[in-house]
């Protein structure tokens, strides 16, 4: 079967807007301004900061707009034309493989039909396997338990023995 086939898209950056607004002691970041504490402001420095921030909000927008109409204009100059190739690609890849997707649609359904009643089997054996042998695999996990805690002052042993090879080796 043909691969999909793929062209080399690449996404634009994501513009960040950031800018100060002049005399008010704050950044605006994507619209949303970081200000200084205002409580010991003025009203008339209130409100002449409530003007730069408006401003700010303003001007903020056009660039935005602006910004946003750049991006569309370059995807519609440099992506629309790829996507219709990719697109004509893909439509064309679809029909030529579209026999083969419906065969081997066909196939698995047929072999799931064919396997269902066999897994089914398979679960139900190992279901009362896992039945008949729990007191066996509670048994073992017990004295496999017992086993760690004997050997646990040869296995510390051996771990101080490990390191001291080891500091050896790195002198």
């Amino acid at each position: 079967m043909a691969p999909v086939p793929t062209t080399g898209f690449e996404n634009p950056p994501v513009p960040v807007f950031a800018y100060e607004v002049p005399a008010s002691g704050f950044m605006v970041v994507e619209g949303f301004p970081i200000q200084s504490d205002t409580t010991k402001m003025s009203k008339a420095e209130k409100e002449k900061w409530r003007k730069s921030v408006q401003e700010g909000a303003e001007n903020w927008s056009k660039e935005f707009e602006m910004k946003v109409q750049e991006c569309e204009e370059k995807f519609q100059k440099e992506f629309a034309p790829k996507l219709k190739e990719f697109e004509s690609k893909m439509k064309e890849w679809e029909e030529a493989n579209e026999p083969r997707m419906k065969e081997f649609e066909s196939k698995m359904k047929a072999w799931k039909e064919s396997q269902e009643p066999k897994l089914k089997d398979f679960e139900e054996k190992m279901k009362q396997w896992e039945l008949a042998n729990q007191p066996r695999m509670e048994e073992f996990q017990k004295r496999m338990e017992a086993w760690q805690k004997e050997q646990q002052a040869r296995i510390q042993e051996l771990k101080l023995i490990l390191q001291e090879e080891l500091k050896k080796g790195k002198n």
